[in-house]
């Protein structure tokens, strides 16, 4: 019997509970409920903002990502470049250097002949010539050797140029 009369009072003061709420909800004046209404969308204008907001936002950051991703690949295409170029002003550089040494060297070898074996190319070795055509044949070949050492020597500072030249180059190309 008392859990008959306690089921009956849980249920009726359920009953005035949720009957108070309903009264209550239905108590207010229209003009409450206008007010509510007004607020409920006010709301939802400031949550549609926000969410416009947050959009723009993420499409401008989707904008930079995509700008920065741009750049970095055109970086990477340069540090190729780059590095394509310092191998092969390398190569260059390493090509220049041999050259020049080997003309320095062949210089030295021929001062050196030229010491060794008394090739005295002075004004002396004219006047010992024998006849006219002798004269003419010693000058002839100063003048031949005096243009292939002077040719010789241009080849060598032009070498040595290019050198310089590659080496800056290559200070640049791996500077950037």
């Amino acid at each position: 019997k008392w859990k008959k009369v306690g089921v009956l009072f849980t249920f009726l003061f359920g009953f005035t509970i949720v009957y108070g709420d309903i009264h209550q909800a239905y108590a207010t004046t229209s003009s409450e409920l206008k007010e509510q209404q007004q607020q409920v969308e006010a709301e939802k204008q400031e949550i549609e903002e926000l969410k416009e907001t947050l959009e723009d936002a993420l499409g401008d950051m989707n904008s930079e990502l995509y700008t920065v991703s741009s750049d970095l690949s055109e970086l990477q295409e340069q540090i190729a470049e780059n590095e394509l170029a310092i191998e092969e002003t390398t190569a260059l550089l390493d090509e220049s250097t041999a050259l020049a040494t080997e003309q320095y060297e062949n210089m030295k070898l021929r001062i050196q002949y030229m010491y060794e074996n008394g090739q005295d190319l002075s004004w002396m070795s004219l006047f010992e010539a024998e006849n006219f055509a002798d004269f003419v044949n010693r000058v002839e070949y100063m003048s031949a050797m005096t243009s292939y050492d002077r040719d010789m020597l241009a080849e060598y500072q032009e070498t040595m140029e290019l050198v310089a030249s590659y080496k800056e180059e290559l200070e640049n190309a791996q500077a950037n």
